[in-house]
């Protein structure tokens, strides 16, 4: 019996499809001062998860449009078997659309809680970052 072969090209214009629909659940807007560093804070919880999200970013070109984190937070809906692989989901997803200059993600609740990070390379600003509350 003949082995059947995969659709590669269905398969990546699928994936092409998923991420393109990723990409749309997070508004954003221009930055007006985008020399200036600046801490912005969200709030929301992760519906899919059922779970409390705060995302703090210092933004680059683009900031995240009003009410548009409580919207990815509504739709988004993450992959992976445990809580962290979620958590890095839901970061690779807000910084492929934002590119900040630095964000944190703080996702989940009681004992069992994920904090991630990514910034730019070269980029650093410790006075403003030592602002945050500690973990």
């Amino acid at each position: 019996m003949p082995r059947e072969v995969p659709d590669i090209a269905a398969e990546a214009a699928a994936i092409t499809r998923e991420l393109a629909s990723r990409e749309t659940l997070l508004p954003t807007v221009s930055n007006p001062e985008i020399k200036v560093d600046a801490l912005c804070r969200l709030e929301a919880e992760c519906v899919a998860l059922d779970l409390p999200m705060t995302v703090i970013y210092v933004p680059d070109k683009l900031l995240v449009a009003e009410g548009g984190f409580r919207q990815f937070a509504g739709a988004f809906k993450p992959e992976g078997q445990v809580l962290e692989a979620r958590a890095i989901d839901i970061l690779r997803a807000m910084v492929d659309e934002l590119i900040p200059r630095w964000i944190q993600l703080r996702l989940g609740t009681g004992s069992h809680r994920v904090l991630l990070e990514d910034r730019q390379p070269k980029w650093s600003n410790d006075a403003l970052l030592n602002r945050l509350d500690p973990f």
